[in-house]
């Protein structure tokens, strides 16, 4: 089988069947490597806390799209809060 082929078949897995087959294959691929790749942005490194706070974070921007904020402008706005902060912790030093 050609890596195409294999990439069709992957690709057309049902989401339960895709996700089960990606354990298998971390799993393989660390026995085979004896090692995580270093560009690997795998979950191991995460507590079951850590894991639990982010399905909460994922199903609370599921169920309230409405409050999210884009990316596009984040850096802008914290440069704005920082800023603001600056200056009220400047002017309560000089009264």
């Amino acid at each position: 089988m050609s890596v195409k082929e294999l990439e069709d078949r992957v690709q057309a897995l049902p989401p339960r069947e895709l996700e089960q087959f990606c354990r298998w294959f971390e799993d393989y691929r660390r026995q085979v490597l004896g090692k995580e790749s270093e560009d690997s942005d795998s979950e191991e490194n995460l507590t079951e806390g850590d894991r639990a706070e982010l399905l909460r974070r994922v199903e609370f921007a599921k169920a309230h799209p409405e409050a999210l904020e884009p990316w596009g402008g984040t850096t802008d706005a914290i440069r704005e809060r920082l800023h603001a902060l600056q200056v009220k912790k400047a002017t309560r030093r000089g009264n």
